[in-house]
């Protein structure tokens, strides 16, 4: 796959799918242990509102709390006319979908890597349609659960949402 976001080193393991309705938030709370790497997967991904930031934050503590703090991301793209360009923004969290139309839902895929280990910065690597995007979470701390939410707090009206592990 392109940058290598496909999962051509491993087996895919589902370890969760949920179907958003016109929900808050996706939260994956469970099954995140014993892989280096995870994929994550999403399709149908639609918002009431344009221009929107889909992102993944992360949690220590089981869900209970997810950081809105020390997130970093950087972004190449293409423009349909032929151009080009760079984005760096967004440091609430993981960006998965920049700018969200209405009328189009959004699909990508995101690889994760280090979310188990103490002592490694999280750290990912993503494709959105015509975008790469690259992030970080500057903690070494142990991630055990994943959110999935618009910036602005509204609602996922609709999406499947797809985590796996990939075996080593």
């Amino acid at each position: 796959g392109q940058l290598g976001v496909g999962a051509s080193s491993g087996n895919l393991v589902l370890i969760s799918s949920q179907t958003a309705s016109n929900s808050a938030a996706i939260n994956f709370t469970s099954g995140i242990t014993g892989y280096d790497v995870f994929y994550l997967q999403y399709y149908g991904v639609v918002t009431s509102s344009a221009n929107e930031f889909l992102q993944m934050q992360f949690s220590t503590d089981a869900g209970a709390t997810y950081s809105s703090t020390g997130y970093r991301n950087a972004g190449v793209y293409a423009i349909t006319s032929g151009g080009s360009g760079a984005s760096s923004n967004l440091s609430t969290g993981i960006v998965l979908v920049d700018n969200t139309d209405v009328t189009n839902p959004s699909c990508g895929a995101c690889k994760i890597f280090n979310l188990t280990s103490g002592s490694l910065v999280k750290q990912t690597l993503g494709e959105i349609l015509l975008t790469y995007n690259a992030g970080n979470w500057s903690t070494t701390s142990v991630v055990n659960a994943l959110s999935i939410n618009f910036k602005s707090g509204t609602n996922i009206i609709s999406g499947t949402f797809k985590l796996y592990g990939v075996q080593n």
